[in-house]
């Protein structure tokens, strides 16, 4: 649990030969290991890989962040950020991470510094208001983020290398798009990624959300359908 997490719930019960061993055993080869040198086993090309992810990201994305625009007048932008940490529930979990504001560009540094107010109150970014409290998960747009399937092999190259889950609120984490107002409930996006590990543009995932053996063919459905009904 991150340490930022921990200080607001509590720890959680460790498992494990030793406290702070990884109760989640690593996937070998170590997936955070890679480097440009090495032979990557991709679920997709790089130049694939990029076109969904542009289109993830000013499709059905869009169209859940243009929602939130719209049941929240005072919100202005928001912001997408990635990042892999490895004791985490899967080897190689991409997370997703919103920030709201009611100003043009949200202030990342402002919960850098001050952590409690991603839950508590949000003078800079909110008026007060709390980041964890503007959207009802029911709605989030993250609701289907495919944490542990599809969001590997589109967002793995732009995430920090030696991510942990003990670190501040928003350490590893990397800028990806923003969403401005243009309207009631309609959005700008402007693209703000880096590819930090390029070498893993597309990289293979282990696990496929349609339950099909073509996870290139499923990522592709994923990007326009979203998960099947379950």
């Amino acid at each position: 649990m991150k340490r930022w997490l921990r200080a607001r719930f509590g720890a959680v019960q460790q498992t494990g030969e030793a406290a702070g061993s990884d109760p989640q055993p690593r996937l070998a080869p170590a997936f955070h290991t890679a480097q440009p040198e090495d032979d990557i086993i991709r679920t997709l090309s790089p130049e694939e890989t990029v076109q969904l992810r542009h289109a993830y990201l000013t499709g059905r994305f869009k169209a859940a962040i243009d929602a939130v625009f719209g049941s929240d007048a005072a919100l202005q932008s928001v912001t997408l950020l990635v990042a892999q940490y490895w004791d985490d529930e899967a080897g190689d979990a991409v997370q997703g991470e919103l920030i709201y504001s009611e100003l043009d560009t949200p202030d990342l540094d402002a919960i850098r510094a001050n952590p409690d107010i991603y839950f508590e109150a949000d003078p800079v970014n909110l008026s007060g208001r709390s980041q964890w409290n503007v959207v009802a998960w029911e709605s989030s747009p993250l609701r289907d983020w495919g944490s542990n399937d599809y969001c590997i092999p589109l967002f793995a190259a732009l995430c920090e290398e030696g991510g942990h889950q003990d670190g501040d609120a928003l350490e590893f984490f990397s800028p990806v798009a923003v969403y401005r107002r243009t309207g009631p409930a309609a959005t700008a996006v402007e693209f703000v990624w880096e590819a930090k590990r390029p070498w893993l543009e597309g990289v293979s995932f282990q696990f496929s959300g349609f339950g099909d053996g073509d996870n290139a063919a499923a990522l592709r459905r994923w990007v326009v359908e979203g998960y099947p009904p379950r």
